[in-house]
């Protein structure tokens, strides 16, 4: 779990064993990436909402897709 004043992200099990099998370059660009998001700092970021379900989001990194 990454905490930002209020705000927390969960990483589950099964996504950060997947994360551990991807290269270290890509691993960063993941890591810097949910650092962004949890900052705040969205302009640079690849965020779509999903449809039908309008609380849900993913994060495009590279060719990885994470889930929100």
């Amino acid at each position: 779990m990454v905490k930002y004043e209020d705000r927390e992200f969960k990483i589950s099990s099964k996504a950060n064993k997947f994360i551990k099998t991807l290269p270290k370059a890509k691993q960063g660009k993941i890591k810097e990436a949910v650092g962004c998001l949890i900052e705040n700092q969205t302009e640079n970021l690849n965020i779509k909402r999903l449809l039908p379900h309008p609380n849900e989001f993913r994060l495009k990194v590279d060719d990885v897709r994470l889930m929100m």
